[in-house]
């Protein structure tokens, strides 16, 4: 099944928490969709750390809507159109830096435009576990005969396979035997391998992310008179770097009001960031080196920042992002540093969706 597939590759960044204006970074991190994730950060707040009040989670409709489609129907139809299939829908919300503006809420979209290193869409991979599932098939209905015989169905009958998955207690009987037989194990090891392969080989793939978000502010907690007042676009471009190694080039371009000056409340203004990451690592653990250029409109302001950070995958769905940064202004010489810990979790590989 399609839900088999899924790989612990990290969190990508959700449209709907950048969008927030969270941290100044403005990368927005390319990766294999995941079928639901949840991204949550703000720990450290005016010099203590605090409960997070920033939160979004994302959905792939697809992989959702798929999880039990048989491996070999992925192969014939699943891995087409794959800028369908990455599409992904985010919603987040946070606390507004200004207290009387409430809270903001977003809604992202997001589709990966070149998507190398999804095994879901990887039909040379996707081969390799067709023909472990084959063994693993064959020795299935060597079973289902030994098992129909044991219990007095003839072999004989073309539909004496139907008779044992149309009874519910026969079918369950035989799905214990089938839990414990060697076949299934030695699949189950087979397609881990291949897991495990697939990730060490492809975690800094190619890919190419394209995403859209707006964002709307109410007057307090309950979101009551939500005014729109920005909307963002972001493109970045996940290039490998030998085998350890990946390079991320993004454009992030937003038009946003300001809410701060009541005459100038229905003017946008444009924000225009350029980021360059490099990182250096493993699928679980990896660090990373990130320069970006920002002017903002609505302050007429050039900023560079430059950071350090890192992702680590300490268990199986979980992951941790942080970093700590210079931020400069250029216009008026500001300078500050900058501290972001966000955590990441979405499904573990073992989980059964169905």
């Amino acid at each position: 099944m399609l839900g088999m597939l899924r790989l612990n590759f990290v969190v990508p960044d959700m449209p709907a928490f950048k969008a927030m204006g969270t941290d100044p970074s403005a990368i927005l991190r390319p990766s294999t969709a995941q079928a639901f994730a949840v991204s949550v950060s703000e720990f450290y707040q005016n010099g203590q750390f605090a409960l997070p009040t920033d939160f979004a989670m994302e959905l792939t409709p697809s992989l959702l809507l798929n999880a039990t489609r048989p491996i070999e129907n992925v192969i014939r139809s699943y891995s087409k159109a794959q800028w369908l299939k990455t599409f992904r829908v985010s919603i987040g919300t946070a606390a507004n830096r200004a207290p009387h503006l409430g809270r903001s809420m977003a809604i992202g979209l997001r589709s990966n435009l070149i998507n190398k290193g999804d095994m879901t869409t990887d039909k040379a991979y996707l081969q390799n576990v067709v023909m472990a599932l084959g063994d693993f098939r064959m020795a299935s209905r060597k079973a289902l005969a030994t098992f129909a015989h044991q219990h007095g169905i003839d072999t004989n009958k073309v539909d004496y396979e139907f008779r044992i998955m149309s009874n519910p207690v026969l079918k369950t009987k035989f799905d214990d035997l089938l839990f414990d037989m060697e076949a299934q194990r030695v699949f189950m090891a087979k397609l881990d391998s291949l897991k495990q392969d697939y990730k060490l080989r492809n975690w800094n793939a190619q890919k190419l992310d394209v995403a859209f978000a707006v964002v709307g502010s109410g007057g307090d907690s309950l979101l009551k008179n939500v005014q729109l007042n920005k909307y963002a676009f972001w493109m970045t471009w996940a290039l490998r770097a030998g085998k350890s190694g990946q390079v991320l080039l993004g454009i992030n371009a937003e038009a946003r009001r300001d809410n701060f000056v009541v005459k100038k409340q229905n003017e946008f203004y444009t924000t225009v960031s350029l980021p360059l990451r490099y990182m250096s690592g493993s699928n679980r653990l990896k660090g990373y080196a990130e320069l970006q250029y920002q002017y903002v409109g609505i302050e007429r302001s050039h900023y560079s920042f430059l950071s350090l950070g890192a992702e680590v995958n300490p268990y199986d769905g979980f992951w941790v992002s942080m970093y700590g940064g210079i931020n400069h202004n250029y216009t008026n010489a500001g300078t500050s540093f900058v501290t972001n810990l966000n955590l990441k979790i979405t499904l573990p590989e073992s989980f059964k969706l169905f």
